[in-house]
């Protein structure tokens, strides 16, 4: 702003502080309705954008300080680095470019809402400073808080008055200052004052009388029972659950839904080389209310040892890996990982496989360990794009999997066929489609809850119910939702239940062991690509597939973005030099003109002749002492952060103090691998330092983060293995 201190000026930041209430408006719904858990770093970005614009500074000073802002927001939020952020980004954008936008990152979405609220402030600054309107700007403000107050948990009834009041007063300044500028009016700034004041107090008086006073009843109904009752669909009040279960497999899921609570009895330890889905059985035909077998499992006899499973679970690669099982109690249902290909017991004697279910049992009583081998699978996202019914392997025809893997009950309302038509709408293959799907499931839309989960009652179905009604449930409710809405679009897909990878609990050699109990109990989508067989997938927050899909389309246009990056920043550089050579050349003449026309600047050009050594001496001195600090920081960064957070062991310390704790295990060089867990890190963490730290920190961070276990916990003795950690970092 190049005027200062007039009333025009004066009305354009209250202007521009009104605009950044509405902006907030805009920001503070996503940790309720998206993935976005610190919002902080975005509303300083939209406070820093608006202030900047009101500063005499170019704008290209800005926009650097914009760019940095946001590189350093995205570090602090994802902990990539440098490197790694410019990395992600040259990668995602290479998605973006090919319109596979379900594979974008966190980061990058976070990156993107940046642009975005980049965008955003500078058509705010367009419309205050040169249009002095922001009606629509309001407007869409206050609709949008509407529609998430109608449609989502979001509560909207203060954010409609604070975006009202603030709205009002926005208009109103910019009316102001259109009259000023029209009219020519006394630069004195009292007639703005009067108005801004009498503004402000109308509209304070107006919220006050109307948040208030009694109010009558509304003369319209309830808009949203309107539309669902024109839609067909009954409004039956509050559904009542079944009894509470409790975590662990069932036999019969012909009725699913309803509330669990934790178990956390062992049920068998794994020894295994990397995490597992330990599978149990499949489960083909949906009823509206859960899930069945249908007709009679055809039942094969093998003898162990024997490759005999025609269970088609993708490509089988690279070398057998071994795993060896040791339950609790007698076990007769075996349980297996992904690429199966033999157990190698010879006490288990003679199986039994359903070729239907694909469950395996013992024929003789149950046994308390059983060894297995494998091979772990990983696929690469263009042949899965590629698998066509044409090249389909196996034994049975194309039409057996459309008409048994697509099934679905008459009675499945048709807003479910249509959302699923909605979702895949423009995705051509299998692949991107059940991607569609798992990103949707995933977006933040839907909750993940184990005790207020809806049970359908009467006529109502349990994925519907799930998909517009409750939106908060448990992995069966995921599951089962990517099912029944990949076999509505058309896509071969089936619900598997079993296990997920459990708990860490040490090391064995090259081996890990895991503890699974009745809590790892889990249930998860599988799709049927023609030519390579059944692969998983992963719609259930805070949990991850264990096979392995890499995504090979977008290698070459990142190395082509990478490529053209570099030269970009060659050609720049270049430019860069050639400025400050024509600068070099033609600065002396300019001091010589002006040494001449003033004595104190030829004795202003005589010191810098004399010091000119001095002075680069000594910011080349300042630049190393800075250089020094920051690259000795993994030294002394140890002592600060055990200053910061010393007598500070709390649940609202402890996750800060973790991730501070993983960024000083970077700085030290023991940065995560790219596509390892976070448990598998803290592992290694522990053996390189010889403590018991990592694993019990990385547990309850996990625990914190993903389960919401807010329970109270032994806070001094978790920052107790924090601070030996911090200080194993100093060395």
């Amino acid at each position: 702003m190049k005027k200062t201190g007039g009333p025009e000026s004066r009305l354009v930041v209250l202007a521009y502080a009104a605009a950044f209430l509405l902006i907030w408006e805009w920001i503070r719904p996503l940790k309720q309705i998206s993935e976005v858990s610190n919002t902080t770093w975005f509303t300083v970005f939209a406070g820093l954008s608006l202030l900047l614009y009101l500063l005499p500074v170019p704008w290209y000073l800005t926009s650097i300080m914009k760019w940095l802002y946001i590189l350093i927001a995205l570090d602090k939020l994802y902990q990539l680095g440098t490197a790694g952020i410019i990395t992600s980004l040259l990668r995602n954008t290479g998605l973006l470019f090919s319109r596979d936008w379900y594979q974008f990152t966190n980061d990058y979405r976070s990156f993107l809402l940046f642009i975005l609220f980049w965008i955003l402030t500078c058509l705010i600054h367009c419309w205050v400073q040169v249009r002095k309107r922001l009606f629509f700007f309001v407007l869409i403000t206050i609709v949008y808080v509407a529609v998430l107050d109608t449609f989502t948990p979001y509560d909207g009834k203060l954010p409609v008055i604070r975006t009202a009041a603030a709205g009002l007063f926005l208009l109103g300044v910019l009316f102001c200052e259109r009259m000023l500028a029209n009219s020519g009016a006394a630069k004195t700034g009292k007639p703005a004052g009067r108005w801004v004041f009498t503004l402000f107090i109308v509209i304070a008086g107006s919220v006050f009388i109307g948040y208030s006073f009694p109010k009558a009843n509304p003369v319209w109904p309830d808009p949203v029972p309107f539309i669902k009752l024109q839609a067909g669909i009954a409004e039956t009040g509050p559904t009542q659950t079944a009894g509470m279960k409790t975590a662990g497999l069932r036999e019969d899921d012909s009725r699913l839904g309803g509330p669990f609570t934790g178990n956390n009895e062992t049920v068998f330890r794994a020894k295994v080389k990397t995490e597992q889905y330990w599978r149990m059985e499949v489960k083909t035909d949906y009823t509206g209310k859960g899930w069945k077998q249908a007709g009679q499992s055809k039942i094969t006899e093998y003898n162990q040892g024997n490759n005999f499973f025609n269970l088609e679970l993708g490509l089988y690669r690279g070398k057998d890996d071994s795993a060896v099982l040791t339950f609790n109690e007698p076990a007769s249902t075996l349980f297996y990982p992904y690429g199966l290909t033999s157990f190698t017991d010879s006490s288990l004697g003679k199986l039994e496989f359903s070729e239907q279910t694909e469950k395996i049992r013992l024929r003789r009583k149950g046994v308390r360990t059983y060894s297995l081998q494998y091979k772990p699978q990983n696929f690469t996202v263009k042949e899965l794009k590629e698998s066509s019914p044409n090249n389909q392997s196996g034994n049975m025809s194309n039409g057996f999997y459309q008409q048994t893997y697509t099934q679905l009950p008459d009675s499945l309302p048709k807003r479910v066929r249509q959302l699923a038509k909605d979702i895949t709408r423009g995705q051509k293959t299998a692949f991107d489609k059940a991607k569609a799907v798992e990103a949707y499931l995933q977006s933040g839309e839907f909750q993940y809850e184990q005790s207020d989960v809806a049970t359908p009652q009467g006529s109502e179905d349990y994925v519907d119910q799930f998909l517009f009604e409750s939106k908060k449930g448990y992995c069966d409710n995921f599951s089962s939702a990517m099912v029944v809405l990949l076999r509505a679009a058309g896509v071969p897909a089936r619900w598997v239940k079993g296990y997920a990878p459990g708990t860490y609990e040490k090391s064995a050699g090259a081996y890990n062991v895991y503890k699974i109990t009745h809590n790892d109990a889990h249930s998860w989508p599988e799709v049927y690509f023609y030519g390579i067989g059944w692969v998983p997938f992963e719609p259930t927050p805070g949990y991850s597939s264990t096979v392995s899909i890499q995504n090979d389309t977008s290698q070459q246009t990142s190395e082509e973005s990478t490529t053209a990056a570099a030269q970009n920043e060659t050609r720049t550089e270049q430019q860069q030099q050639k400025q400050q050579l024509a600068q070099e050349e033609t600065q002396p003449a300019s001091t010589v003109k002006k040494a001449e026309k003033s004595s104190l600047g030829k004795q202003i050009g005589k010191w810098l002749s004399h010091n000119l050594w001095i002075m680069i001496a000594g910011v080349v001195a300042a630049a190393l002492a800075v250089w020094a600090v920051v690259a000795r920081r993994k030294k002394w960064m140890p002592y600060f952060l055990l200053l910061k957070y010393r007598n500070k062991a709390d649940l609202r310390h402890f996750e800060e103090a973790f991730l501070a704790l993983l960024a000083q295990l970077e700085r030290y060089g023991f940065k995560k691998p790219k596509g390892q867990t976070l448990r598998e890190y803290a592992r290694e963490v522990d053996a390189f330092f010889e403590l018991d730290a990592m694993v019990p920190l990385t547990a309850r961070y996990e625990a914190l983060v993903y389960k919401k276990d807010e329970k109270d916990a032994d806070w001094q003795h978790l920052m107790h293995l924090w601070e030996n950690l911090i200080k194993k970092t100093s060395g």
